[in-house]
């Protein structure tokens, strides 16, 4: 097992938990009491936009808050690495990441956004991950496989960096687009018909964008990357 690790399950139920390990933590994302988890509505905190950010309200929370060891993690109630409580040593093998295994699709990830979403918001941020950071994201939205789910474990000094960057894009992101709430956000969405499909679903336009800005950024960085399948647990 990887010394000094945080795994946090995110989630938004009462769920059953089926690892383990101590190094599992449950954090409530949105703020809704749930037994036994950390509440990501205290201190620093971004949990009233949940439906905008969706489980990123729970990384930010880690990130700003949490004495963060030496590798750091994030999963799903629902979505586990295959690895479960036999947590990979990391400093044995020398990966810098863990990485859900890659999904491929029949078109780029730029257009399959396009056909999904409303291709503005991505095209917003993809400005600002390249004008601000100096991120350049042609060849990953170019490419037709993605690692998806927000799921990745990180050693410290990357998670903290990979948060400066991802926030950093999306803050800069509501500000272009006027967003202070999510009624800004459903406003948004309910005024342009380029979202198509449930408003709900449509809004959460962080959350779908971050699984693009992480497979960015690991390429930028040149990070040592092993992947693993994930195991859907609990289906509601």
């Amino acid at each position: 097992m990887t010394p000094n690790i945080d795994i946090f399950i995110c989630t938004h139920k009462n769920t059953h938990i089926p690892v383990q390990n101590e190094s599992y933590k449950l954090i409530s994302c949105g703020g809704k009491p749930i037994d036994g988890a950390i509440m990501d509505n205290t201190g620093d905190n971004i949990s009233k936009l949940n439906g905008f950010y969706c489980e990123l309200t729970g990384i930010y929370w880690v990130w700003k808050n949490w004495e963060v060891k030496d590798y750091v993690g994030f999963c799903h109630y629902r979505r586990y690495f295959e690895f479960m409580d036999d947590i990979p040593n990391m400093d044995e093998e020398d990966y810098d990441a863990l990485l859900a295994a890659p999904i491929g699709f029949g078109q780029s990830l730029y257009k399959r956004y396009e056909d999904s979403f409303n291709i503005i918001d991505l095209d917003i941020m993809l400005n600002i991950a390249e004008e601000k950071y100096g991120v350049y994201c042609d060849k990953v939205l170019s490419g037709k496989w993605m690692n998806a789910r927000n799921m990745f474990v990180m050693k410290k000094e990357y998670f903290y960096e990979y948060c400066a960057f991802l926030f950093g894009v999306i803050g800069e992101y509501r500000k272009v687009r006027n967003i202070q709430s999510m009624v800004d956000v459903y406003n948004l969405v309910l005024d342009d018909p380029r979202y198509r499909g449930d408003f709900i679903y449509q809004s959460r336009i962080a959350g779908f964008i971050a699984e693009y800005l992480l497979q960015i950024w690991v390429d930028h960085k040149g990070l040592k990357v092993k992947t693993f399948n994930y195991l859907h647990i609990d289906k509601g």
